[in-house]
């Protein structure tokens, strides 16, 4: 029921409207590896520095899978060599074999709100920041799903994507999710802020008139507070 409502949402909105439980983000820390990002609008492709993905054949943000079962002879072994992989994102193939948190919930469901950040994170800052936004807004973890590119959108794609669908139906999806988490790394000199995209990401909420939450890790979080009592220059 759950994937038939997904692919039924990402058909109405023509953009993944799925999301990962941070729980599942925790799980793939170890594995997530710095790469060249796939420019989200197109064009050529640039580094953006940081988390990239845990993918097998390079491109972040995506699986290859092959179709069908194993070959059981020389021929059919042939045929399927010449058989292109299916190219998938993680929540695409999340959903596809139903795959669960270590809470025994489904890692992947429809996206509650939609995280703005810079690639240049490691998923740990990523990860504590939404832990702790959960924790301080009493927001329940067992139904919330992170919109996250990197999760979400199948990056094999996005290089075919014209710059219209950007700008309209990436745009709306945003407002259909209705929340964006803005994650604030560092709070003083935040990325996100030094990036094009997430500069739309945060038009497209205003514009869609979707609330705009902000998310700081622990550390930072406190660190700010201390500026905020003891040094009104360092938080100008």
């Amino acid at each position: 029921v759950l994937c038939a409502r997904l692919e039924a949402a990402q058909q109405q909105a023509s953009c993944p409207s799925g999301g990962v439980t941070v729980t599942m983000s925790q799980l793939c820390e170890e594995v997530i590896k710095p790469r060249t990002r796939v420019p989200r609008g197109g064009g050529e492709q640039r580094r953006r520095g940081g988390s990239g993905s845990c993918d097998s054949n390079g491109a972040a943000g995506g699986f290859a899978v092959s179709n069908g079962a194993p070959a059981t002879s020389l021929e059919e072994k042939e045929e399927k060599e010449e058989e292109e992989p299916e190219l998938l994102s993680y929540a695409e193939l999340g959903l596809r074999t139903k795959l669960m948190d270590s809470r025994g919930r489904p890692a992947f469901g429809i996206a509650t709100a939609f995280v703005s950040y810079a690639w240049a994170y490691d998923l740990t800052a990523l990860t504590e920041a939404l832990g702790l936004w959960l924790e301080q807004t009493g927001t329940q973890e067992q139904s919330t799903y992170f919109w996250v590119d990197a999760f979400v959108l199948n990056q094999h794609q996005t290089l075919s994507l014209p710059p219209e669908w950007w700008s309209t139906r990436f745009m709306e999806v945003i407002g259909e999710i209705g929340h964006t988490v803005l994650v604030l790394e560092p709070w003083d000199d935040p990325i996100p802020l030094t990036r094009a995209w997430c500069l739309w990401e945060l038009y497209g909420t205003e514009v869609t008139g979707a609330r705009l939450h902000f998310a700081m890790r622990p550390a930072a979080q406190q660190t700010f507070k201390t500026a905020l009592i003891s040094s009104c220059e360092e938080v100008q």
